[in-house]
């Protein structure tokens, strides 16, 4: 009997990093880096993803008024209509990127009102016909809405005008000009600006004078403020700024601020949604980063490291947080977790964290930037660079970081066999036997290695190699031009490959069979790219057992489980004995002429081969996967090897 798994899609955003919100009467509706949350101020009631019909996680902002629901993401305009989501084609904008980079949405009356990347412009709901501002009114900051007034504002100022008659020339005032303007509000009857050069009203400075304010949000009698990379409060126009707290602001008014940063993918970063005045933390459960160097399942567990702030390691499904330093490398191995901090040393931990190892720089002769770790021959090993780019290979046994006289330069991957230790740069791949002498190098660099056998698969930032472990040498490359992150081979033979588009699937012959991208699949977004500062690897995570596979993306962890992973396998009936013990022959039923037995390990590593229909149990105890390749076909069994 064959296993028949439905193919099932789980995302897990970034929904930390706010971006806007509206209110309707069935709640509160929050525009995330990571999806389109409904809230009742305290919890989460709904979460809108790619799942659900959005054209991407990244929602950049959202408009409410009369049951309506609109929302602005990086992929386009859309309309929120009984539960389904409904794509609006605007015609005005001559450059795409003025609503694929827009800023704000709001719905007042009969229109929708859109802040693109440089200019605003309207659509009348009724008709879906679009309405043009005139020509000299431009704002690529603010577009706000202040009862029957629209204000608009960027590097050219600031301007209001009547909402009925915005598109008229005459109809506009200057509230203020010579200055960028990045927000607006009212206070106690006058116009509060947050501008370039401080707090301002329209005839003179407020507060923070000479200082560049981000966002002015007045409520409860009070003035919010961004500035100085932290959120102060001003009860009165006369008084002293107060901070409430550090942190970027992302996004001030509706009753929330949100802190992070966007400015690039690589710093995705959302430090969490507090509501105002009391600050209270609005836990959303997703992401709190996009910038993911490592991934280890244990159990039903997910855990991933990054680049984050306030923390840098995170479980799914729990959203359980740990962690606050920028994490360059994050492996399990011999029982612990081990992460490698950039500029910080070492840290690891015991997966209950009932108990920690920490190895600083000075203990590491300040070589303080750890890139990553592998076991070999029961120990830890670690390549870690000093802050002039030289790398150095240290040894971990009892806590204890010894060097082992191997470095060079800008070496940053490390990866083991049985028979080796495969240290890499972006340019050479040296391998070392068990007493670290030199046994030969290839000269192709390695992003990520995969594979145990006698074939190892290397991704670089220029394809696919296949690098015979007994000859050290290559053949390749394969999908040239592609930066690959990720490479797995399942039991099938076909080959799983993360780089800068998607996942593409390969068959035995290196030819593409099929692929996933952030356009034909429900992908969070694209796998990161590796930089030589923060290699950003290991974007693919497998779990045959669970039909499972974890893509790291820009837009946060995507989690597919389908039988495609592994293609299916057969019930446990058709090997035995099934638990075996050692020094048993493990036999398989039915097996056909000509056939080879490959024994991979629960992860998918490949541990013998052997011609013919048995294989005698002399490995370490554990679920293993036996392959019975004939000329025919392939079928995959999984087998429980005990002592």
């Amino acid at each position: 009997m064959l296993f028949v798994l439905a193919q099932t899609w789980q995302l897990w955003t970034n929904t930390e990093l706010l971006l806007d919100v509206c209110r309707r009467d069935d709640g509160i509706y929050l525009a995330t880096a990571g999806g389109l949350i409904v809230s009742d101020g305290d919890t989460i009631l709904r979460l809108y993803t790619k799942l659900d019909g959005l054209k991407t996680t990244q929602v950049l902002s959202v408009a409410c008024e009369e049951g309506d629901v609109w929302v602005l993401t990086r992929s386009g305009l859309q309309h929120l209509d009984g539960g389904n989501f409904r794509d609006i084609n605007l015609i005005v904008f001559e450059d795409p990127e003025e609503i694929l980079e827009g800023k704000r949405i709001l719905r007042r009356g009969d229109f929708l009102f859109i802040l693109g990347k440089t200019r605003p412009t309207a659509l009348r709901v009724s008709d879906t016909v679009e309405i043009l501002f005139p020509r000299d009114i431009v704002g690529e900051h603010v577009l706000k809405i202040f009862g029957d007034r629209i204000v608009v504002g960027g590097s050219a100022g600031a301007f209001v005008a009547p909402i009925d008659s915005f598109f008229l020339s005459s109809a506009w005032d200057t509230l203020v000009e010579g200055m960028t303007v990045y927000d607006v509000d009212t206070f106690a009857g006058d116009w509060i600006l947050a501008t370039d050069s401080g707090l301002r009203r329209t005839d003179g400075a407020v507060a923070l004078d000479s200082v560049p304010v981000g966002w002015v949000y007045s409520a409860d009698g009070r003035l919010w403020i961004s500035a100085l990379r932290a959120l102060f409060v001003l009860d009165s126009l006369g008084g002293d700024t107060v901070r409430v707290r550090g942190g970027d602001v992302r996004f001030l008014g509706g009753g929330y601020v949100g802190f992070g940063y966007v400015s690039d993918p690589s710093y995705m970063i959302g430090l969490g949604i507090y509501r105002l005045p009391d600050m209270h933390r609005l836990r959303t459960g997703g992401l709190g980063f996009t910038s993911i160097t490592g991934m280890v399942e244990l159990g039903d567990s997910l855990i991933v490291c990054g680049k984050g702030i306030e923390y840098s390691c995170a479980v799914w499904p729990t959203g359980a947080t740990f962690n606050n330093l920028f994490v360059n490398s994050f492996k399990y191995i011999n029982g612990w977790l081990w992460i490698g901090y950039h500029g910080f040393g070492i840290k690891a931990y015991r997966p209950d964290f009932s108990d920690t190892i920490t190895i600083r720089p000075s203990d590491l002769g300040d070589f303080g930037y750890v890139f990553d770790f592998t076991g070999f021959g029961g120990k830890v090993y670690t390549v870690a660079w000093n802050s002039f780019g030289s790398a150095r290979v240290f040894e971990i046994e009892d806590s204890i970081a010894r060097s082992t006289g191997i470095s060079g330069i800008a070496q940053h991957l490390l990866y083991s066999t049985d028979e080796y230790l495969i240290l890499c740069s972006e340019t050479e791949c040296k391998f070392y036997d068990e007493d670290l002498r030199l046994e030969g190098s290839v000269g192709i660099g390695a992003n990520v290695i995969y594979g145990s056998g006698d074939s190892l698969l290397f991704g670089t930032s220029n394809g696919l190699y296949v690098v015979s472990s007994r000859t050290l040498t290559a053949s390749g490359p394969y999908l040239v031009g592609h930066n690959i992150t990720g490479v797995w081979k399942g039991f099938d033979g076909r080959i799983w490959v993360a780089d800068d588009n998607g996942v593409l699937v390969l068959g035995e012959d290196m030819e593409m069979v099929k692929s996933y991208t952030p356009f034909n699949s429900y992908l969070a977004g694209f796998p990161v790219s590796v930089s030589s500062y923060f290699p950003l690897r290991y974007t693919l995570l497998v779990n045959p057992e669970k039909n499972r596979l974890y893509v790291a993306t820009d837009g946060g962890i995507t989690i597919m489980t389908s039988p495609e992973v592994v293609s299916g396998w057969e019930e446990v009936s058709y090997v035995y004995p099934n638990p075996a013990r050692r020094g048993q022959t493990v036999r398989v039923k039915d097996c056909p002429v000509g056939a080879e037995i490959v024994l991979y390990t629960a992860s998918g590593h490949e541990v013998a081969r052997r011609e013919g229909c048995q294989i005698e149990h002399n490995f370490r105890p554990g679920l293993y996967f036996i392959a019975v390749v004939a000329p025919n076909g392939r079928k995959v069994f999984k087998v429980v090897l005990t002592d």
